[in-house]
């Protein structure tokens, strides 16, 4: 059995006593979830990189946690895959930021000729 309402703002005023978040909160109704932002991966036979804007890096607070193993060209940065990369995703994951990616590979990639990060 549906229920009728008489207009939008009732809907949300009944709704929001049932919406809630993991804490028993109300949802505010102007809420919108995290958009899942896909990276690109990219990967020669020897390593890999994962392609970031450099504002990302800030936003997170952790541009001065990047090594020099990982490259800049412009605005991105790729950062190398072993531990650089893993810095980025946990500060995510942290940020409660949803995220995936699309692999590149090129048996001859060019980031190995962009200037190191720093």
């Amino acid at each position: 059995m549906s229920k009728k309402f008489k207009n939008d703002n009732q809907r949300k005023a009944v709704m929001s006593k049932y919406n809630t978040g993991r804490a028993g909160k109300p949802i505010p109704s102007n809420y919108k979830p995290p958009i899942k932002k896909t990276y690109i991966f990219h990967s020669d036979p020897g390593h890999g990189w994962l392609e970031v804007d450099r504002s990302e890096l800030k936003r997170l607070g952790i541009e001065n946690k990047i090594s020099e193993c990982s490259y800049r060209r412009g605005n991105k940065v790729f950062l190398e895959e072993d531990c650089d990369a893993t810095v980025f995703l946990e500060a995510k994951k942290q940020h409660g930021e949803p995220f995936d990616f699309e692999e590149r590979y090129e048996e001859h990639t060019p980031i190995r000729n962009y200037n190191y990060y720093k």
